[in-house]
């Protein structure tokens, strides 16, 4: 065959304007074994082709795998897509209350001095419900001197601790005695 001929249908057949007899044409030649040498990747294209591009029926469950991945993608996008727009309404609602009932501060007195005693005596007034509300708590102070001497306890516990490591000694010197005594009587 020409090589000429097959260089040309390989450019027809890489611009996607070759027909099919061209393509089996191309399939015929690069299956021969007389192939030239720079030709040789396009052979083993054409041989992966003919020998394992054969079309496999698709697995079903793959195929359905797949599917449900892209809907539900495609539910994430649109959630995503209605919850942002509900985020600009309620932006938009919030804006245009905010504009329509403007809460710009006003003084409620025309004289400071009017304005600060009644200031006071709010503060006054919410000052004595305070108090009267943690009367009770002085109990709880009762109960917190009630336990400092119950911090005495460390303090035994610590001997304790001090008298358990000198038991541990008096043990480490019956060993020694026990293992001396071994000793001395292998001599």
């Amino acid at each position: 065959m020409d090589i000429k001929r097959i260089e040309l249908l390989l450019q027809r057949f890489y611009s996607g304007e070759s027909t099919i007899e061209e393509e089996k044409e191309l399939k015929d030649f690069f299956t021969a074994n007389d192939v030239p040498r720079h030709l040789w990747a396009e052979q083993e294209m054409f041989t992966y082709y003919n020998v394992g591009g054969k079309d496999e029926i698709p697995d079903k469950e793959l195929e359905n795998k797949i599917l449900n991945t892209i809907r539900f993608t495609n539910r994430k996008k649109i959630l995503y897509m209605l919850s942002s727009a509900a985020a600009v309404v309620a932006l938009l609602i919030v804006a245009y209350f905010a504009y329509i009932f403007d809460t710009s501060m006003q003084d409620t007195y025309d004289n400071p001095e009017i304005a600060y005693m009644q200031t006071k005596e709010t503060l006054l007034f919410v000052s004595a419900k305070l108090n009267e509300g943690t009367k009770d708590l002085y109990a709880i102070g009762k109960l917190d001197e009630a336990t400092k001497p119950l911090s005495n306890i460390s303090k035994i516990e610590y001997s304790t601790k001090s008298i358990y490591t000198f038991s541990l000694f008096g043990t480490g010197i019956r060993n020694l005695e026990n293992l001396s005594r071994i000793i001395y009587q292998i001599e």
